[in-house]
């Protein structure tokens, strides 16, 4: 079972989780930030989703040694119906279904990205890890160094802002 296909959770690749801890994540206690750390690893992931998906850049996730959650947790519960509606419309678009006034579509389409009320379909989980990816691979480029909170916050936002 492949990481990309088979993983029923967000996926913060081995790469991702190092490049945010060096920031800081509040629940590694580590980190090089002075201005705060992101709360959970959730919020790195998300970030990184938003990235990918207003930059339109999808990548394969690489591998990751440790879990990740599989629902929307902490602070990023609250835009948890935002966060699925984005990845939900997506999916249809990427199908040619978001202009699709007809039938049931979209609907069928509903039941095979989510799973339950919290949960996606595998294949939900790998469009967005696929976009947090490619979104990492921005952050990557953009910026490599950062390992303040603030400055990165800032520099993250003026590139989305471009």
């Amino acid at each position: 079972m492949s990481e990309e296909t088979g993983r029923a959770s967000f996926i913060l690749s081995n790469e991702m989780r190092e490049y945010f801890e060096k920031i800081g994540i509040s629940k590694s206690g580590k980190g090089d930030s002075k201005t705060g750390y992101f709360p959970t690893n959730i919020h790195p992931f998300y970030l990184s989703m938003i990235m990918g998906i207003a930059k339109k850049k999808m990548a394969a996730p690489t591998e990751m040694k440790k879990d990740m959650v599989d629902e929307w947790v902490s602070d990023a519960r609250t835009y948890e119906e935002e966060l699925d509606g984005l990845g939900f419309y997506l999916h249809c678009k990427s199908l040619g279904l978001v202009k699709d006034e007809a039938d049931n579509r979209i609907l069928d389409e509903m039941k095979g990205f989510f799973e339950g009320e919290v949960k996606y379909t595998n294949e939900g989980y790998q469009l967005m890890n696929k976009y947090a990816q490619g979104g990492f691979k921005i952050i990557m480029d953009r910026i490599p160094d950062t390992r303040d909170l603030a400055d990165w916050l800032s520099i993250y936002l003026s590139i989305l802002e471009e």
